[in-house]
């Protein structure tokens, strides 16, 4: 795994939107947050009214080319649950893999990369937004495993998200 570079983000772009086909409409979005974490001036005001900050993004590269993506974020979020807070925890970032790249093994090893990480930084609790969503299926049977439990289940157009929470102190990876 390598950190995200500049010179590598549009092409980590493209790969979220492909691995999210039901998020093509917040392309502006998934841009400025990838963006966002490696020029913090540039996009500082899309960061603040996000509530994002001290970014982490990891990839994977095959054959020069980004086929996998995860990372850890602080989020300001007013339904943190009891003793949660931005300080003692973190949100999982994007995590995908390209679908010809699926199946190997690097859809888990990102996962546990994050989970790692964070628990390195002794945080309590990793957050997850995903959704019902068919694409996402194979990733919400591997939070499940690790121990996710729903906090937030909301309508959108078309498309239930989630918010899921793993508590770090008994991950089960």
């Amino acid at each position: 795994m390598v950190p995200l570079t500049p010179e590598r983000a549009d092409e980590t772009v493209q790969l979220v939107l492909n691995c999210f086909p039901e998020a093509t409409e917040q392309r502006e979005y998934i841009h400025d947050s990838i963006h966002g974490e490696l020029h913090l001036e540039q996009y500082q005001e899309f960061l603040t009214d996000h509530g994002f900050s001290e970014f982490d993004s990891q990839l994977i590269i095959k054959d020069n080319k980004v086929i996998g993506m995860t990372g850890l974020y602080r989020k300001e979020f007013e339904s943190y649950e009891k003793d949660d807070s931005p300080e003692n925890t973190r949100w999982l970032n994007w995590l995908c893999v390209k679908d010809s790249e699926r199946g190997q093994g690097y859809g888990r090893m990102l996962f546990e990369y994050s989970i790692n990480q964070a628990i390195s930084q002794k945080r309590q609790a990793l957050y997850i937004w995903t959704s019902e969503d068919e694409t996402e299926k194979r990733a919400n049977e591997m939070y499940d495993k690790a121990g996710a439990t729903i906090v937030k289940k909301e309508q959108q157009d078309g498309w239930i998200e989630l918010t899921k929470k793993i508590a770090l102190t008994n991950s089960k990876k």
